[in-house]
């Protein structure tokens, strides 16, 4: 009886822990595939990331030329930027207030961050976060932050 207790839980933990392995195994793939992708774009510019984020089958990353690398949704184009000609950056946070009082007061709809060039009409934005793709925010917000104060340090020192 025992015997048969301990395979049929062992059977169980299997079904459940394998799948999710698996999950786990190939989204690491992925992103590698995905820093890759971008070493390999900013190598043939003679460049070396020296920062960079995933998230969500989106990337982002800064090379030592100040050449920003945007992949939004594992797309097949890269965005590339140059950060020279740029002259402020800043969060666009899209969303609308709530009204039923068991969630947040403000709910995000979307998530992008807005670079400026040197002629104001010009406006480059990096999507973030859309709740029509994701329907719960993550890290994403933190981000959208961290890359903000990357960017903006970078303009002030150059």
């Amino acid at each position: 009886m025992e015997l048969s207790v301990i395979i049929i839980g062992a059977a169980i933990l299997l079904l459940i822990f394998i799948p999710i392995a698996l999950v786990h195994k190939k989204r690491d793939k992925e992103e590698k595939a995905t820093l890759n992708r971008l070493q390999n774009i900013a190598e043939k510019e003679s460049q070396k990331i020296i920062k960079h984020d995933l998230w969500n089958n989106s990337a982002i990353s800064l090379d030592s030329a100040g050449t920003l690398y945007f992949i939004e949704n594992n797309s097949a184009g890269v965005k590339k930027i140059n950060l020279k000609g740029i002259k402020e950056c800043r969060i666009i946070n899209s969303g609308r207030a709530v009204t039923n009082h068991l969630e947040d007061p403000y709910s995000i709809r979307r998530l992008e961050l807005a670079l400026t060039g040197s002629h104001y009409e010009y406006e480059q934005r990096l999507l973030f976060f859309d709740m029509a793709i994701n329907m719960q925010i993550n890290d994403e917000l933190q981000l959208i932050k961290k890359w903000e104060a990357i960017i903006n340090n970078h303009i002030k020192a150059n």
